[in-house]
């Protein structure tokens, strides 16, 4: 296979001189090849890679008309490496958790394009977004992550620490020398992307995993990143990102706040948690809202916008995406903005974006998939091991957090978020496999 790979390289490189015939940007081919080869031969090298560049969406390899963000050229080797290794031994190691679920969703998606009036168009996306980023990070991710988790431990921190630093440092830019307290407008965040918010919002989501990395080593280091993250988030004047660290402060003191208690009882208190987060969270917006109106007015637009658009297919949606293009071809829309039409752009929530897309079977479909998950970390709760029940505890708030940023953000089929569900399950899987010797609390 190396001999075949290494004769692939060669020829790459011979065509990529070749004449004015040459597709425009092929010769980058020979890097992505490279990047294939490495993740798919060397999962270590390609999990060291992820952990590197998974919030790097902005970097992008392009060869000829198609383009992948680098992160994805990583996990495509990942899963071609997988592939192999189911070819020559009996199985995969563990089962993926929720798979089964995933395509669930995929099918309706699948069904939901042809049934629409451009199924090409909704085949290729369902392709792209859909099935690449979760069986790509499901079953290519996620096994590699699994087995190499203390390297993902040991190099996490480096990189949230590289994003705490370059967030503040915008941050104070904009409060300091452009005196835009609430970034009205957006600031480039080079390769992390164009909309300044995007850093501090994603290290929120983060937060979880940061104090259970100091809690475990008690480090300095530890407890620097930390408060660099928490600085971070707090000088970044994101209304989202704080209501995601509250969310996750809330779920970390209300799980460990149970560690005594009987497992029957702490999943009661989490299904009261869990039902009232959401309102919780919608009353602080709403008061956010009084301090900084900014989008507000839009957001408001765009739900109403989506369910007018959804109930004129509810089963099974327009299409996958056609959102975006869509979304405000709406008399809300359209009276909203005084009969100018808005702009298109992707709708910013899951709820939203999935409605008018693939109907609310889809979105069922997709709903179960992410409960599935949260029963999973759920019941590793059900432990008497301290270190595998803070784990625990740490997945289920970064699952909290995922989930409530997704429903206010456009951030759905992302590297950054496909990395930190990875992330969550191969934390669950081995802090499982740990206290698998371990006595179980009672389901008094």
């Amino acid at each position: 296979m190396h001999y075949a790979v290494a004769l692939v390289i060669v020829v790459l490189a011979g065509l990529a001189g070749v004449g004015s015939g040459t597709p425009p940007g092929y010769e980058l081919a020979l890097p992505l090849v490279c990047l294939l080869t490495l993740s798919a031969t060397a999962p270590r090298i390609g999990v060291a890679l992820c952990v590197t560049c998974f919030a790097l969406t902005e970097t992008r390899v392009y060869v000829g008309p198609m383009n992948l963000p680098l992160v994805d050229a990583v996990v495509l080797g990942l899963l071609l490496g997988e592939v192999l290794r189911l070819l020559t031994r009996d199985g995969l190691d563990e089962p993926t958790p929720g798979l089964a679920l995933y395509a669930l969703f995929v099918g309706c998606a699948v069904i939901s394009a042809l049934l629409s009036s451009q199924p090409a168009g909704g085949l290729h996306y369902v392709a792209r977004q859909y099935a690449f980023y979760g069986f790509a990070y499901l079953l290519g991710l996620l096994p590699a992550m699994r087995r190499h988790l203390p390297l993902v431990l040991r190099g996490l921190p480096v990189v949230l620490m590289a994003i705490s630093l370059t967030s503040i440092g915008l941050s104070i830019y904009r409060i300091a020398v452009a005196g835009d307290v609430w970034a009205d407008h957006p600031y480039d965040a080079g390769p992390f992307g164009a909309v300044q918010e995007a850093l501090p919002v994603m290290l929120s989501i983060f937060w979880p995993i940061t104090r259970l990395l100091r809690t475990r080593s008690g480090t300095a280091a530890a407890r620097l990143l930390e408060i660099a993250l928490v600085v971070a988030v707090f000088l970044g004047f994101a209304k989202t990102g704080w209501l995601v660290l509250v969310a996750g402060f809330a779920t970390v003191a209300l799980v460990e706040s149970g560690c005594n208690k009987s497992y029957a009882a702490l999943r009661r208190r989490l299904l009261f948690f869990l039902l009232a987060v959401p309102l919780a969270l919608f009353a602080l917006a709403i008061v956010q809202t009084l301090v900084d109106a900014g989008s507000a007015l839009t957001r408001a637009i765009q739900w109403v916008a989506s369910l007018e658009y959804w109930l004129r297919n509810p089963w099974w949606g327009g299409g996958p995406g056609t959102a975006a293009s869509h979304l405000f071809e709406s008399v809300v829309g359209f009276v909203a903005r005084r009969g100018a039409a808005m702009a298109a752009t992707e709708p910013h929530g899951f709820v939203i974006k999935l409605l008018p897309e693939v109907g609310l079977i889809g979105l069922l479909a997709y709903s179960a998939f992410a409960l599935r998950l949260g029963a999973i970390v759920v019941e590793g709760l059900r432990t008497d091991d301290l270190a595998s029940f803070r784990t625990n505890a740490a997945c289920l708030a970064v699952l909290v957090c995922i989930v409530a940023h997704l429903f206010v953000s456009p951030d759905i089929f992302s590297p950054r978020t496909w990395f930190e569900l990875a992330l969550v399950m191969a934390l669950h899987e081995t802090a499982t496999v740990k206290r698998s010797a371990q006595p179980v609390l009672t389901a008094q």
